[in-house]
């Protein structure tokens, strides 16, 4: 008796573990495309450099002053990461989705006619948890221009 019991619960906590996600988007991968020159990250000041929406970097002293007042508490301010703000410029858009991964398609179109950067996410969810994943999307894009708006778009 007590090993059926034991065999049941088993396969109960198995199934769980298989049923939790929808198998066919456990791999997602986040792609970037358009204009962005890359990803950027913190590093293990990451943590530190949680935004409530969009974000725009220019210059390195608004970079030095957003490091300053984010990330006071890190103690690996010195390991992060070099812009050369006169080649890139920063800008990060704040996504929170539900699922139990989640996918970015980042995009960035420069329109020079109409003196815009517009950066367009699609997110690609995989659902059937109640986890909420948060990411600021931070890409380093071609130093944007004097006189240019950027444009967040959610697909």
């Amino acid at each position: 008796m007590n090993l059926r019991f034991y065999l049941i619960v088993g396969m109960v906590a198995i199934m769980s573990i298989f049923n939790s996600c929808n198998k066919g988007c456990r791999l997602l991968e986040s792609t970037n495309e358009g204009g962005i020159v890359d990803s950027y990250s913190f590093g293990a000041c990451d943590f530190y450099s949680a935004l409530d929406s969009n974000l725009i970097i220019t210059t390195e002293t608004d970079f030095k002053n957003f490091v300053e007042l984010r990330m006071s508490t890190c103690t690996s301010k010195n390991a992060i990461p070099n812009i050369d703000f006169n080649k890139y410029s920063l800008i990060a858009f704040m996504q929170r989705v539900p699922g139990c991964n989640v996918a970015f398609h980042r995009k960035l179109s420069i329109d020079n006619t109409a003196k815009t950067y517009t950066y367009s996410i699609e997110k690609e969810i995989c659902s059937g948890c109640n986890t909420q994943i948060a990411n600021p999307n931070y890409v380093l894009v071609p130093a944007i221009p004097s006189g240019y708006k950027v444009l967040f778009v959610a697909l």
